[in-house]
């Protein structure tokens, strides 16, 4: 049992620096979620409320433009978050998430994240700290690709 905390939560590499026992902490706030081949996750617009992360599959983020089909902006696997912008504000989603394939993903809840920063500060920062990284990886992504289009 430990070891399977351990192996399928150190697959997000956003908790890889938590211990076998902060990792147990948190695998009590999380919940399980499973999705088939193009379920959505959330829909642009939607309260957001929760983050996932990646266990099994592939997600797809999907911008809609002002007319036409939505695009997609990226494609995450197995280790990656989607929808940490969630546990920061409380505006609505910014994208669509979308399964690419069959999906599990673990969701942390917005006032779940807070009762671990409550409780235990040092799970939180870690997390936070891995957050902060990808969403300055995104940016950076973000910023690059908007250079090449101008």
């Amino acid at each position: 049992m430990e070891n399977t905390i351990h192996d399928t939560l150190s697959s997000a590499s956003i908790l890889k620096e938590l211990t076998l026992d902060e990792m147990k902490i948190l695998n009590d706030y999380l919940s399980q979620v499973e999705l088939a081949r193009n379920d959505i996750l959330f829909n642009e617009g939607d309260s957001s409320d929760f983050m996932g992360f990646i266990i099994h599959g592939e997600m797809e983020v999907l911008k809609k433009p002002l007319s036409g089909e939505p695009s997609v902006l990226a494609r995450l696997g197995k280790g990656r978050t989607i929808g940490e912008m969630a546990l920061f504000d409380n505006l609505p989603r910014s994208a669509m998430a979308r399964a690419a394939t069959g999906v599990t993903l673990y969701i942390l809840r917005r006032d779940s994240f807070d009762e671990i920063f409550e409780q235990y500060p040092a799970i939180a920062a870690k997390v936070f700290k891995h957050i902060a990284i990808a969403l300055s990886l995104s940016l950076r992504k973000t910023s690059n690709t908007l250079t090449d289009i101008i």
